[in-house]
């Protein structure tokens, strides 16, 4: 992991009297802000903590002095520091006057996205969901580095509040060669990201903080043109925004649906029932518990539909460390029919991946685990190119058959969209005890990290 966090600028902006103490500050590597209020000592906030700066109180002369040293602050009461990520908010009396200030300090941090790098690939819309705080904004500020500089896509940033590539004309070096469109008003927003799209030919759109029914409807618009979205919103999981009424349409909107006695009777449910109205704008969810734990949902319009229906559960947990290895956990879901599905989604990242609790959907316990090296590979496709399975298997230097009848196979291996609506299939499977493994989509990387995860 590489940070750039240009805290020397922050510094040298502070009152005289704070800049050697926090020049030498042994924790000065781990500062989240600094606020300075009025008649009040100074406060620094660390990650393990918060603590006075000094035993002087600040006064009218340390405030005026610190903000002459800065941009001028905007209708949000924001300013920054040119050419950095850090971001100044003001406190105004009732004359208007600035009596207090939070220095919030900003990083580029490089490396933090390996962990969802082949959810970029996918290039399918991604919403970043967490509390304040968290680090959303580091997080889509890598995201769209990585997009344009390594994925080599057409990305233009639509930075309201000049958080992710800074309060300069000239952007951060942390966004790569995506582009940025500044916003003159917060309620702009949408017209901007519609300008973007209409102007400047962007693959890639990426959004902070989506909160308004008009940005919710330019994101929607966008996403039917075809543009890949990455956005970010306020809220600690998939429910909360379902439960937002203004946000729930980037997750294809909530509506009541009546039904008729005989429906009812047959889904075991009431009359009335919540549904989805439409396609989500956002395929992808990832949910930012915490710094170095992600939950994320692959399939937005399926997590919806079981949670509406009352059977949702978490799909996957993604976990890192910086001095360890990526830690993936996919947990099984049931659906409407009962059959148990796992995740089996592509993983692409530039450290290696541990990946726990993939399992086939009727296996009994580990003694039963598929092993590709003790048992003859007989493979019944579901809804698979033969073709790609031969060129995969042949690569990875496997003996097999494919075979067009279930009761011969060793095991299936289909696309898991087409297994879910196929009961009968899994209902013979196990009768049969063959195990059954799923893909997300199809592809050459995704089939051989599991027949490598298989013969493991």
């Amino acid at each position: 992991m590489n940070v750039n966090n240009d805290l020397e600028k922050l510094i040298e902006s502070l009152p005289f009297f704070l800049q050697e103490h926090l020049t030498q500050h042994p924790n000065k590597d781990k500062l989240i802000e600094i606020v300075l209020d009025l008649g009040r000592r100074p406060e620094a906030r660390f990650v393990t903590g918060t603590e006075y700066l000094s035993q002087k109180i600040i006064s009218w002369q340390d405030l005026d002095s610190m903000t002459k040293r800065m941009s001028k602050f905007s209708n949000e009461n924001r300013a920054g520091i040119d050419r950095t990520l850090h971001r100044i908010s003001c406190i105004r009396n009732r004359q208007f006057l600035i009596n207090g200030l939070t220095c919030r300090v900003g990083r580029a941090v490089f490396g933090t996205i390996s962990v969802v790098r082949d959810l970029l690939e996918s290039e399918k819309s991604i919403l970043i969901l967490g509390k304040p705080g968290v680090g959303k904004t580091t997080i889509i500020r890598e995201i769209a580095r990585v997009l344009a500089d390594e994925l080599e896509k057409r990305v233009v940033i639509i930075d309201t509040s000049n958080e992710i590539a800074g309060d300069s004309d000239i952007p951060h070096s942390g966004i790569g060669r995506a582009r940025r469109m500044q916003v003159a008003k917060t309620e702009y927003q949408h017209q901007v990201m519609l300008e973007a799209v209409e102007n400047h030919m962007p693959q890639v759109i990426i959004i902070d903080e989506i909160g308004t029914e008009l940005e919710v409807l330019a994101a929607r618009t966008i996403a039917e043109k075809g543009v890949q979205l990455v956005g970010t919103t306020h809220g600690n999981c998939l429910e909360n925004i379902i439960k937002n009424p203004p946000l729930s349409d980037l997750i294809g909107g909530i509506q009541y649906v009546t039904l008729s006695d005989d429906e009812a009777k047959r889904r075991g449910t009431q009359k009335s029932i919540l549904e989805r109205k439409s396609y989500p704008a956002f395929e992808i969810i990832i949910e930012v518990n915490q710094q170095n734990s992600w939950t994320v949902h692959e399939d937005v319009q399926n997590s919806v539909d079981l949670f509406l229906r009352g059977t949702f559960a978490i799909g996957q947990i993604r976990q890192f460390s910086f001095t360890d290895k990526i830690k993936i956990q996919s947990k099984k879901f049931q659906n409407y029919n009962g059959s148990l599905f796992n995740d089996l989604s592509s993983r692409s990242s530039s450290v290696s991946v541990d990946i726990q609790n993939w399992s086939s959907i009727n296996k009994a316990n580990d003694e039963n685990s598929f092993q590709l090296k003790t048992k003859n590979l007989v493979i019944y496709p579901y809804s698979l190119s033969n073709n790609l399975l031969k060129e995969v298997l042949l690569k990875m230097g496997f003996k097999f058959v494919l075979t067009n009848e279930i009761r011969k196979a060793s095991l299936i291996i289909g696309l898991q969209k087409h297994l879910k609506q196929n009961f009968k299939l899994t209902q013979l499977a196990k009768q049969k005890n063959i195990p059954i493994y799923s893909l997300n989509q199809v592809s050459f990387y995704q089939v051989s990290k599991l027949i490598q995860f298989l013969s493991s």
